[in-house]
């Protein structure tokens, strides 16, 4: 033990500063794969390099601050101290690792202070202003600024408040009207209605709001975007041009058209250049649908601030192409990765103008360093531990700064804004490597969901041995149950559509209306059951399952679903059965995993109640066709739905060979079993629309979640169905990519302020000046003493 001490006294320094650059290392290969994968181990992982990564930094400067070593060796040592402060600005492919980090950016800015004045002391302290390293030091100081400061940006910029204020830039709110008041101007006669002709409007005079009923007087046409105008849409262009113009079907530009569908709809392109992209027949494949993910972000951003966008005339057009080749899914799980890379990377900074200024600042800076330091004199007498440490710092960072820069160039986010800046060429050029390469298929969701079933240990031919009382129950609850993981099939997902599109359908456009089906619209429809001579209501009196507590319909469903498959007197159903399963053990896995992600209050206590209820009773007593005879609190409800349930196949088999004195070609199962799918998807809604927005963004950072697709999902549904001119929303001119321009130099400054408003307060008190004073006089005799000491 005392020869271990003795070579960590000796080579402690080394070991730490190696120690942070391959934390950085490890951060840059592994930080990207969270995005679309579930595992705990990989969690785990990240969240103890990510922590480590900054304590270590913190520590290593600390120690190199109040360190003392000879003459030399302690200028390389102190040389080390400004790339502690580049990796604490960590990797472009992480910022946060929780949506709390970003909500603490003013704690990360403190830090970061801290640090550069520390690291700043080290340089003053033992380079002073002469010598070969003060030139290199110096700029590898001012490359660790920057991305410290680029890092601080990101984590302020990505938090929900920032993309609400960006969005009630963008456009103009709606409440109950359809269009919000504007100033009337003069518009052309040609443009006016009959009735209008004579009437003549000044620009001061106040508009009222436009008739829903007006008909149009002018229609354009266009492959994938095909509209009418009525002279109220008209003349918001005219309102923006300041002059009167004349637009009929020969003369009318495109450029009208931006002014209101609004470029976001379609970074850089114009209406009648869009079916060059959607046209008929074109493959969609990954990086396209990555491209209309783009197109289509700003409604996936309203709803995670709960600020609706209604898609313009073309997002509708474009969600309506991409249902029709079946690539929703992907679409929604494309824009999920763009909000990733929103929430929890420096996508919102380093691509923007200054963020490429300040990358290729960083990279300048970095080569100038190593280069300075190659054709520095006296290396000769460095230690060559040391030097070779020194060397590893310099070309990592260089590698690293150079890796930066090369993944920034090929990003989506660079595509976008090559399509917005209209450089079509180097976009089609950019898109085809990015295509050769097969970058976009990073950006797919795992397709991996959870799974618990609370009664496959009561099934198995073996059972589960317990001795215990509750407590050793609730702290072993998933080591009874199997708790693990499936992947979701293509069938599984179109079944899953499909009842979207039947629910929003039975919502009659009422969006409201949508979001509260928890079962009741699967039971009460008039589905193809009545078809074949089953009375109206056949399936009503189960309703009754549907409004008790949400927890406790999960439960009720999960157990009646389990018992019905396993008792049906029909044949298998297939696919059918397998969605029917993962639905159902998904929605228990949240229940006992991931609380919140269903709409509160759900009782933690319950399914461990249920768990003491199945072990108490006889071995497999629930699945016994007669259970109702045992008496149970929590698992009456779901052992009473079972019953009816077979009951229920039972009377339809007795109804159709009663009528049809034969089997009928579709066996009761089936139709019973596409109820309860049914049921399953509305509750599944349910919980996705009444589940908080921060819950959906912070599993962004765990794999995302199935829940959060078709969240998103039964919008884009419901925005195909129903969205009509009516609710088109208005949007100024601009793309997705301002974005990343919103963060901009005045909003910094807005910033800045604050932060001098917060050091002005502190400064003012008392209390805390003396005890920053203490603090720096106490710091300031520690590191004197361990500097003349031995």
């Amino acid at each position: 033990m005392a020869e271990v001490l003795r070579l960590w006294n000796k080579w402690e320094i080394q070991i730490l500063v190696l120690v942070s650059f391959a934390l950085q290392v490890l951060l840059l290969f592994f930080a990207w794969m969270r995005r679309r994968s579930i595992s705990r181990a990989l969690r785990i992982l990240l969240w103890l390099m990510y922590l480590l990564a900054e304590y270590t930094t913190t520590y290593t400067l600390g120690h190199m601050s109040i360190g003392c070593k000879p003459g030399e060796r302690q200028q390389l040592m102190a040389f080390w101290a400004p790339f502690l402060l580049v990796h604490l600005g960590g990797q472009d492919t992480i910022t946060a690792y929780a949506m709390e980090d970003n909500q603490l950016w003013l704690r990360h800015l403190l830090t970061f202070a801290v640090q550069a004045l520390g690291a700043a002391y080290v340089l003053y302290k033992n380079i002073g202003s002469r010598g070969p390293l003060v030139a290199p030091a110096v700029l590898m100081y001012l490359v660790g600024v920057l991305k410290n400061g680029e890092r601080v940006w990101a984590l302020g910029f990505s938090r929900l408040e920032i993309i609400r204020r960006y969005l009630d830039g963008i456009s103009i709110k709606q409440k109950d009207e359809p269009y919000p008041k504007q100033k009337k101007v003069r518009y052309s006669k040609q443009m006016e209605k009959p009735e209008q002709k004579k009437e003549h409007y000044s620009k001061r005079e106040e508009e009222p709001y436009p008739d829903q009923n007006e008909q149009p007087v002018m229609s354009l046409s266009c492959e994938s975007c095909l509209t009418s105008i009525t002279p109220s849409k008209l003349r918001r262009p005219i309102l923006r041009k300041r002059k009167s113009v004349t637009l009929n079907r020969e003369q009318a530009k495109p450029e009208a058209w931006d002014c209101w569908l609004g470029k976001a709809a379609f970074p850089g392109c114009k209406p009648n250049r869009l079916d060059k992209r959607y046209s008929a027949g074109t493959q969609l494949d990954d990086e396209l649908v990555l491209q209309g993910a783009h197109d289509l972000l700003y409604i996936c951003m309203g709803q995670f601030v709960d600020d609706r966008i209604w898609p313009s005339v073309f997002q509708s057009d474009a969600i309506k192409y991409f249902h029709d080749n079946n690539k929703t899914f992907e679409l929604i799980e494309m824009q999920l990765s763009l909000m990733y890379d929103i929430f929890y990377t420096k996508a919102a900074v380093i691509h923007t103008w200054y963020g490429r200024c300040f990358r290729a600042i960083s990279l300048l800076g970095t080569s100038m360093s190593f280069f300075l330091f190659q054709f520095s004199t006296g290396k000769e007498g460095y230690n060559r531990v040391d030097a070779a440490v020194t060397y590893i710092l310099v070309i990592g960072a260089l590698i690293l700064e150079a890796a930066s820069v090369l993944r920034s160039m090929g990003s989506t986010w660079t595509c976008a804004m090559l399509k917005v800046m209209k450089w079509d060429w180097l976009h089609s050029l950019h898109v085809s490597f990015r295509r050769y390469v097969g970058v976009a298929q990073t950006r797919r969701w795992s397709g991996s969901t959870g799974q618990l079933n609370l009664l496959d240990s009561y099934t198995g031919d073996t059972m589960v041995s317990y001795t215990g009382d509750i407590t050793r129950l609730g702290s072993r609850m998933i080591s009874f149950c199997k708790n693990g993981s499936s992947m979701i099939s293509t069938g599984a997902k179109e079944l899953v559509l499909n009842e979207i599109l039947r629910i929003a359908e039975a919502c009659e456009g009422k969006e409201d209306m949508m979001w509260s089906y928890r079962g009741q619209c699967a039971l009460k429809r008039p589905d193809e059951c009545l078809k074949d001579g089953l009375p109206d209501g056949f399936l009503k009196d189960l309703t009754w399952s549907t409004g008790t507590e949400f927890d406790q319909s999960i439960l009720a469903w999960h157990l009646a679903t389990d018992k019905f498959l396993k008792y049906s007197k029909s044949t298998n159903a297939g696919p059918l059965v397998e969605a029917t399963k993962a639905i159902s053990n998904y929605m228990t896995f949240l229940l006992v995993e991931r609380p919140y992600m269903l709409p509160s209050p759900v009782r933690p206590t319950l399914h461990l109640k249920a768990r003491q209820e199945l072990l108490a009773g006889p071995h497999g007593w629930f699945m016994e066709p007669e259970s109702h005879n045992y008496t149970a609190e929590v698992l009456t409800p779901g052992a009473k739905l079972a019953n009816e349930l077979l009951i229920k196949e039972s009377q339809m088999l007795h109804i159709k060979r009663v009528e049809n004195y034969s089997m009928p070609d579709e066996p009761p199962k089936l139709e019973l079993l596409r109820v309860i799918f049914g049921v399953w998807v509305e509750m599944l809604c349910y919980a996705a629309h009444h589940c908080s927005r921060e819950s959906h963004a912070r599993q962004l950072s765990n794999g995302g979640e199935f829940i959060t697709i078709v969240w998103l999902l039964t919008t884009a549904e419901f925005d195909r169905i129903y969205c009509s001119e009516s609710r088109f929303k208005e949007r100024k001119p601009g793309s997705i990519w301002n974005f990343v321009n919103f963060v901009n130099f005045t909003d910094f400054m807005k910033y800045v302020k604050s932060i001098l408003r917060f050091l002005q307060k502190l400064i003012l008190n008392p209390c805390l000046v003396i005890y920053f004073c203490m603090y720096f006089i106490s710091f300031c005799i520690f590191s004197h003493y361990f500097c003349h000491s031995g």
